[in-house]
């Protein structure tokens, strides 16, 4: 049969009051149900299987490396020596004192019987109850012989957990356990070993409440007799054990009997209080000493184990939305740890551009259930662009179990930053136009991904004008206007138009509109040469017509000019006109050319050049008259066509001169150009020859025949 006995206290302050064990006596299981050894959801049972049909309660085989609480290892062994025991002579018995502690020897070597352990395992756990249980569990390498075990419950673990020299402090407990062969072990003593007991550490520097470490070392072990709950077993048959559990003392996957002892310590009856945070023992320090009596020679160590005493503390890890576009949401969500934590999350948001949240929150969002451990705050949709900082807060429903917890301002992953809207800009250059007149040109700027209600102003900036062949430039000569945005459509954009601009001048004009921003939109603007942004104003294409007279035509001495009027030119036209005559009617042959001659002050769209007088005509007959304009900026050339109205001139013959008998010489013909006299005698026949002569030459110079002679 199985001899367990296990004593139960209410739990006290810790450091305060610490309770002491009353004997457990661990004798064969077989004759005790596993259920009757179940404290803190664990079984107790001097085996590694869960009896049990639900859980919990567990036991060890449950559990696998990396479950929360859970620690296991094996005593250190290089090259078949085990490097954690310790050296010749250490003391458990003399603290301060040759051998004793804090200057325990330790080093490699070997350890006989149930003196050396094998692997080990912690397990730590709060109950219903919310008592912190820990639970350890061991093997060792014999089954019979006697021993004592020392585990020390330490509230600072050491720095070296290889070291086995504990770092004692006010409060810290040792159990010695006597383990006496044939499955027997107790916390009961006799005669010889009165060593066996629970232990409190009292540090005289110390309050009774204080908790710092015995830096001198002048403390001291003394008993308790409080009551607290420590309970144990080993087992009396082979056990079989899980694939983690691998030793030098497990055979075909199961340990012989007598080799494996676990116990289950409720650290709260011992003082550990659970809260947040908890406080209590952190490390679990066990050696094995030889032989019976209190000479309490160390044999091997475990290197410190570490205790995980459960706390109510919650973890609030939470993530805000990163960037936004306003007019665009923004959102937190916190993750609870424990997820098994209930409760609600309340959010808060603060800004724009509060550093340190200072200002009371723009919006508190919640609280909000937390489901599965996780709780989001919705949409919250700013109003200006800036930093938002969140904070947000666990308000638990089961303080027993679950601590509230709230955040910071500035906590990583809180800040939501909404940028302005990335405003984008198009343009259209209005149709082009033709001088004379007022001529405009005008420019629309298409903005598009602005807010609702956004304002601000478009700037059109006109450059130019440039020679038709010109690439875009956009510099000298310029004219602005700036235009009002209007109300933004549902599609979040604006057509925005210049209005006319007034030009005079032909050529290539080169728009850039840009937008301001506001407070919540970017600024944004179009470069030069930009596609759509060229406006062509075409020069004026004037008309020409003209007058030519002759002031003198009747040869010789004839003089002639031409008067050209120029219509439809823009202001301020400049230009010269070039006269040519010719002396044929499909003029190709040409008499001469006068000017160019620069026109006239431009009145209403018209000007007028007159040519030089013209006296070099020598021959009688028509004259034709072309004038051409020149042009000028704005302006395209113009020429008048052979053969136009008011084009020509006629130009007479100088008139036959016949000189009368004078001293016996007969009349004579003076033929005109030449002078030349023809003799008629004295005969009626003689005048109407002298007649005849005349009205030939008349014809003939009609006919420009033989007149002018050539």
């Amino acid at each position: 049969m199985v001899r367990s006995l296990s004593t139960r206290g209410m739990p006290k302050p810790f450091a305060i009051v610490m309770a002491a064990l009353m004997a457990l006596y661990f004798v064969p299981l077989g004759a005790l149900p596993a259920s009757a050894q179940t404290v803190g959801g664990f079984e107790i049972d001097g085996n590694l299987a869960d009896d049990s049909v639900a859980d919990p309660p567990i036991d060890w085989a449950d559990l696998s490396p990396g479950d929360a609480g859970f620690a296991t290892d094996v005593d250190h062994t290089t090259g078949g020596q085990d490097d954690t025991t310790f050296g010749s002579g250490s003391k458990e018995y003399n603290d301060g004192g040759q051998n004793g502690w804090p200057a325990w020897a330790f080093g490699g070597g070997n350890a006989p019987g149930k003196s050396d352990f094998g692997r080990w395992a912690t397990y730590t756990n709060t109950d219903a109850s919310n008592h912190v249980w820990l639970f350890l569990g061991f093997d060792r390498d014999a089954s019979v012989g006697t021993a004592k075990y020392a585990f020390e419950l330490n509230q600072i673990i050491q720095d070296n957990p290889d070291n086995p020299n504990p770092r004692r402090s006010q409060g810290d407990l040792r159990f010695i356990v006597w383990d006496q062969g044939n499955g027997v072990i107790t916390l009961t003593g006799d005669a010889k070993n009165d060593d066996v007991g629970l232990y409190k550490w009292v540090d005289p520097d110390q309050p009774a409440a204080g908790v710092a470490e015995d830096t001198n070392h002048n403390g001291s072990w003394v008993k308790d007799t409080s009551n607290g709950t420590f309970v144990g077993a080993v087992n009396d048959a082979a056990v079989a054990v899980p694939s983690w559990w691998t030793s030098a003392n497990v055979t075909q996957g199961s340990i012989s009997a007598d080799q494996f002892v676990e116990f289950g310590v409720d650290l709260t009856s011992f003082g550990a209080v659970l809260g947040c945070p908890s406080h209590g023992f952190s490390a679990v320090n066990a050696r094995s000493i030889t032989g019976t009596g209190t000479t309490g020679e160390l044999i091997d160590y475990l290197s410190a184990l570490g205790v995980s005493i459960p706390s109510t503390c919650t973890s609030l890890v939470t993530h805000a939305t990163s960037q936004v576009v306003i007019g665009n949401s923004i959102s937190d969500t916190a993750t609870i740890t424990p997820s098994n934590a209930t409760g609600t999350v309340t959010f808060k948001v603060y800004g724009p551009n509060d550093a340190t949240c200072a200002n009371a929150p723009i919006a508190t969002l919640g609280p909000i259930a937390v489901v599965n451990g996780s709780a989001s705050s919705g949409p919250y949709t700013p109003a200006a662009v800036g930093t938002y900082r969140w904070i947000a807060s666990f308000a638990s429903n089961d303080d027993a179990h679950f601590a509230d917890s709230t955040g910071a301002c500035n906590d990583p992953n809180e800040q939501s930053t909404v940028v302005k809207s990335p405003t984008k800009i198009t343009t259209t250059a209005g149709s082009s136009g033709t001088l004379p007149g007022a001529v405009t040109v005008s420019d629309i700027a298409h903005l598009t991904g602005l807010t609702a209600t956004a304002t601000g102003k478009v700037t059109f900036t006109v450059y130019g004008p440039f020679a038709a062949s010109s690439s875009p430039t956009c510099t000298g000569t310029s004219k602005s206007v700036d235009v009002n945005l209007g109300s933004v459509g549902a599609d979040h954009a604006i057509d925005v138009a210049s209005g006319p601009v007034t030009v005079t001048a032909a050529g290539k004009y080169y728009w850039i509109a840009s937008y301001n921003g506001d407070p919540n939109n970017e600024a944004a603007a179009g470069t030069c040469g930009d596609a759509n942004e060229t406006s062509t104003v075409a020069k004026a294409s004037p008309a020409i017509s003209t007058v030519a007279v002759a002031t003198d035509n009747t040869l010789p001495g004839t003089s002639v000019k031409d008067t050209a009027t120029v219509t439809g030119l823009s202001a301020n036209a400049t230009g010269t006109v070039s006269f040519a005559i010719y002396s044929n009617n499909s003029c190709t042959t040409l008499a001469t050319t006068l000017g160019p001659v620069a026109i006239g002050t431009v009145t209403g769209g018209t000007a007028t050049a007159v040519s030089p007088v013209y006296t070099g005509i020598a021959a009688a007959g028509d004259y034709f008259f072309i004038a051409s304009y020149s042009g000028d900026a704005n302006n395209n050339a113009v020429a008048g066509k052979c053969g136009d109205a008011n084009e020509s001139v006629h130009v007479n013959a100088a008139p036959v001169a016949v000189l009368p008998e004078k001293q016996g010489k007969p009349p004579v013909v003076v033929l005109p150009h030449t002078g030349a006299a023809l003799p008629v005698g004295p005969t009626v026949g003689g005048a109407i020859a002298l007649l005849g002569v005349g009205l030939l030459l008349v014809a003939a110079a009609r006919r420009r025949s033989i007149w002018p002679p050539h």
